[in-house]
């Protein structure tokens, strides 16, 4: 190993020490999916393991999405652990299935199922440790990737070395570019996976336009700075967290697998800031994680805390259902879908829900049942004359700023619907369309601008329609939500 090469390792035996990611002895699963930064990881772990006395493996998943493509990374990573004398574990799952059961995006899937695999093994076969290749470049673009989603401080803190003290990352601390000059300067092949050039998805285009554009015309060291602001608000939000749990169990009355459930006097008091962390505890506690838990969502449970009536109840993803009386406020996860069950209480209530969306892509509502595909579609692809009422939507992409809101509506809510004249309120319109009086309450509306661009299901509005001169239509489909 050259000196430059050298000096990195000894950059990753750093990170190693600061983080305490390894100790001697320790049985570490490498995960390999044969492009450069797990390629890069392996050798470094190969050439420190005399030194940590490690036990090293490598594992590989096939999520079977990119045909030949895949088998062409699992061929390579066998032929790479059978040339360094490695035990691989290597599968086939069907990340695409796991996705249309657990209505997932792709990405999301198949980081699920990834995570499965690798913990079957390591509990399978002994091992106590799973080493991940991301870098720097990776944190700084998921950090932008939080920020532009609103995201708070957990969001901000990006990805941590370590994980549950399982989960490692030894090459946090080192950049994209590092990690390519050390695979020229050592010789090592790697493959590439073509679908991290595909512009479609919002982490390559932060990766290949905007993170260079600005680091060339703003901040040269922006992938540093990034990655230290991440480290401020990750030892920041680990605070915040330890001092929250007193205060979470003084406000508890009860918690079972499915169900807690809070004292309102106690957390009534309590700066809203802490009650927004609280029920995100109380929901990661149910559901697992916080994947789809929006801001909305969390500020819906806050109004119901301080709306001051009782027998009041919210649906949110997960199957979460937060229901308040005179004292206090449940949260607690259902085993069938929210729309067929009852809210306790006085009937008459319906679930509040606001998402925040950019195409394209799939977006789940839970609390009606829905999904909604949307889908970018170029002109002369699309009908110029469709029925107003048409489940599938389209709107003039130009005519509407990202992201949309969609979420229930309200009263007083009023639009422009295609083809009549003049304002009306939803209220008046749906009330003509729709007999279902459930189905009317739960009819959710998207907004642009805070404007009503469409009643979804039923009507467009007319400053978002199509016409000649339209370049770019948004295609929005209707589906029910697959269980």
């Amino acid at each position: 190993m050259g000196e430059q090469s050298n000096a990195l390792c000894q950059i990753v035996i750093q990170t190693i020490a600061v983080h305490r990611m390894l100790q001697s002895g320790d049985a570490v699963l490498v995960g390999v999916s044969g492009g450069p930064d797990s390629v890069a990881l392996l050798h470094l772990l190969m050439d420190m393991g005399p030194d940590f006395n490690l036990t090293l493996a490598i594992v590989h998943l096939n999520h079977d999405l990119r045909g030949a493509a895949s088998d062409r990374d699992a061929d390579f990573v066998a032929a790479l652990a059978q040339r360094l004398n490695l035990a691989l574990f290597s599968e086939r799952r069907d990340v695409l299935c796991y996705r249309r059961r657990h209505r997932l995006s792709v990405e999301t899937a198949a980081r699920h199922v990834r995570y499965a695999f690798f913990s079957e093994i390591m509990e399978a076969h002994g091992f106590n440790k799973i080493a991940l290749g991301h870098h720097m470049n990776d944190n700084a673009e998921l950090v932008l990737m939080n920020l532009f989603r609103g995201s708070g401080p957990t969001g901000l803190s990006g990805i941590p070395p370590v994980r549950d003290n399982k989960i490692i990352r030894p090459l946090i601390d080192l950049t994209r570019r590092q990690i390519m000059d050390y695979l020229i300067r050592e010789e090592h092949d790697y493959v590439i996976d073509a679908s991290n050039a595909d512009r479609r998805y919002l982490r390559n285009r932060i990766r290949s336009e905007l993170l260079p554009t600005l680091a060339a015309e703003y901040n040269r060291g922006l992938v540093h700075s990034l990655n230290k602001m991440a480290a401020v608000f990750r030892s920041e939000d680990r605070w915040i967290e330890q001092t929250l749990a007193p205060i979470f169990d003084t406000c508890l009355i009860e918690r079972t697998r499915n169900k807690i459930i809070f004292s309102i006097p106690a957390v009534a008091d309590l700066d809203p800031a802490v009650q927004r962390r609280l029920f995100r505890r109380a929901i990661k506690l149910l559901a697992g994680d916080l994947r789809r838990i929006s801001f909305g969502n969390i500020e819906a449970v806050l109004a119901l805390l301080t709306a001051g009536q009782s027998w009041k109840s919210i649906d949110l993803p997960h199957r979460i259902r937060v229901s308040r009386t005179d004292k206090a406020l449940a949260f607690s996860r259902e085993k069938g879908s929210l729309r067929h069950i009852a809210p306790e209480g006085p009937p008459g209530t319906k679930p509040l829900f606001t998402y925040h969306f950019t195409p394209p892509g799939e977006l789940i509502i839970d609390e009606v049942d829905l999904r909604l595909a949307f889908s970018i579609i170029d002109t002369g692809k699309f009908p110029l004359k469709f029925h107003a009422a048409d489940p599938a939507a389209y709107l003039d992409l130009e005519k509407l700023t990202f992201p949309v809101i969609i979420r229930n509506w309200k009263a007083g809510d009023r639009f422009s619907p295609l083809g009549l004249g003049g304002t009306q309120s939803v209220r008046k319109f749906l009330a003509g369309r729709e007999k279902d009086h459930r189905r009317r309450s739960l009819c959710p509306v998207m907004i642009s601008e805070d404007r009503i661009v469409w009643v979804i299901g039923y009507r467009i509005a007319n400053g978002a329609k199509i016409g000649p001169g339209t370049r770019h239509a948004l295609k929005v489909q209707v589906l029910l939500a697959k269980r």
